[in-house]
């Protein structure tokens, strides 16, 4: 990394940040896609735990009571049968979705504490400390039902599992978001940013996209006796990054220690904002200010629809149209993929109404509004009985949320000193995930009771232009935030 390094005088400029991008991008595929493993398994997992040799007699009974008109014409053993599945099919989404929540508030814990980190320890370490701790926690899930077992229950494994795997992850969200406002001018943020977020579709498109090939070639092997089937996802994710730890400790730097960027880089970077002081500012100095508010209520009210879409298509698609991994794996590729292109699309958009001379604010307000909208027909996902068209909504609003995040994302760049973003996107994680959290519990019991994702999706068709309207009242023209005053 030291040789043929380039002459710091040269009056070309050097690219190393768009390498910083590409690193991120394999920082963000890797945290979604070792995230949503877990997701596209959710619909068979009550299969593979055999949860339903632990329904009880007293369970067949009640449901039998709650069912009885259904179950009339079925024959009394395949009756039985049917029964056992689907309490076992009722109990897990209840119990996936309780796990979502604790991922998520070991999220918010992690955004908070691992955002801070950062802004002390430095990005290169304080970033590697966080994917250690999601690496090894990936790796945990293939042994999560024996973890389990030492508590009595196989899902405690999993609860275990989830929150550690937070807690780590956690650190994905401060950590980009501090690089690209360490190594980019505020014109070129957007669509730096818009590139690593639109890894984390990218991460959402191979899981489901890879999961039925690895999972008949994971069933053919086996260690110690044991076929690894599902278990050896997480054994694969895990050896990965164990990789991209290396990388990130050899390679990233700040810009101005990295032996390999020149000065008239460096100088381009600093273009548009003076070099900042070292120095640490405290959470509560940031706190009383509209900005940070602005940039809480635009994140806290929008996040958690990422998380649903992530999380929640697999079950949605196989309840709605009884779709097996196989035949949802198109649906969910179309959704991930073309989200990734709205990510990239949405960070190009504002860059260039900047570069036409739009203000920041205008350029910022504009695009995150066109963004709302393509969330706004959301909810027909839920009514429509034509599989295509949930797709297609979904997709439209998935990929309206990530060009969404590309621009938030910005915001704290926009209004505050570099040396406070980690800081600040923290504070902003644990509420935008504290907010998630909220919504994956309330997700849990909506579909438990009546299999609806209806409510859901309304709620997501109108939060973005809620957000929008808020965040507009507490930054109507993004301008700085003065540290100095109260």
């Amino acid at each position: 990394m030291n040789e043929a390094l380039p002459s710091r005088e040269d009056t070309r400029r050097s690219a190393i940040r768009w390498i910083i991008v590409a690193l991120l991008f394999w920082v963000s595929m890797s945290n979604f896609l070792d995230r949503s493993v877990f997701g596209n398994l959710a619909p068979e997992m009550p299969k593979y735990l055999h949860l339903a040799d632990s329904v009880t007699p007293a369970q067949i009974e009640q449901y039998r009571q709650a069912h009885a008109s259904a179950l009339l014409a079925a024959a009394p053993q395949a009756a039985q049968t049917a029964i056992r599945e689907q309490i076992a099919r009722d109990k897990w989404s209840e119990w996936y979705w309780d796990l979502n929540t604790v991922f998520s508030a070991a999220y918010a814990l992690s955004m908070l504490l691992m955002g801070r980190l950062m802004d002390v320890w430095g990005l290169r370490w304080g970033f590697a400390f966080a994917i250690t701790i999601w690496m090894l926690a990936e790796g945990l899930h293939a042994i999560a039902p024996e973890i389990g077992g030492l508590f009595g229950s196989v899902v405690a494994g999993f609860f275990l599992c989830r929150l550690l795997l937070g807690l780590g992850e956690g650190g994905v969200t401060p950590a980009i978001n501090k690089a690209i406002a360490e190594w980019f001018p505020q014109k070129e943020r957007a669509l730096a940013l818009g590139i690593a977020s639109g890894a984390s579709a990218i991460g959402g498109v191979l899981a489901p996209w890879l999961l039925p090939t690895l999972l008949a070639l994971f069933s053919t092997l086996s260690i110690a006796g044991v076929v690894l089937g599902w278990r050896g996802l997480f054994l694969l994710t895990s050896s990965v990054d164990v990789l991209l730890v290396v990388v990130w400790i050899w390679f990233y730097r700040d810009p101005a220690s990295h032996p390999l960027i020149n000065k008239a880089e460096l100088d381009y970077i600093l273009s548009d904002s003076p070099v900042q002081k070292k120095t640490n500012i405290s959470w509560r100095s940031l706190l009383p200010h509209r900005q940070t508010w602005a940039f809480i209520a635009a994140k806290a009210l929008t996040d958690g629809f990422w998380w649903f879409y992530l999380f929640g298509s697999p079950d949605f698609f196989a309840r709605k149209f009884n779709l097996g991994p196989a035949d949802r794996r198109y649906m969910l590729v179309l959704i991930y993929l073309v989200s990734a292109v709205g990510a990239v699309a949405g960070g190009w958009l504002a860059g260039l109404f900047i570069k036409r001379g739009w203000t920041v604010n205008r350029a910022r307000k504009t695009t995150l509004l066109l963004c709302a909208l393509a969330a706004t027909p959301a909810f027909y996902a839920a009514i429509t009985d034509h599989r295509w068209v949930a797709v297609a909504l979904i997709t439209l609003a998935a990929s309206g949320h990530q060009a969404w995040g590309a621009n938030v994302m910005c915001l704290p760049g926009d209004m505050f000193p570099k040396n406070t973003v980690g800081s600040l996107t923290g504070i902003a994680g644990v509420c935008s995930t504290g907010a998630s959290m909220m919504l994956m519990y309330l997700i849990g019991q909506l579909v438990s009771r009546s299999s609806s994702y209806l409510p859901v999706l309304i709620m997501a068709s109108v939060a973005y232009l809620i957000a929008l309207f808020v965040t507009h009242l507490l930054a109507p023209r993004l301008e700085p935030a003065r540290l100095d005053t109260p």
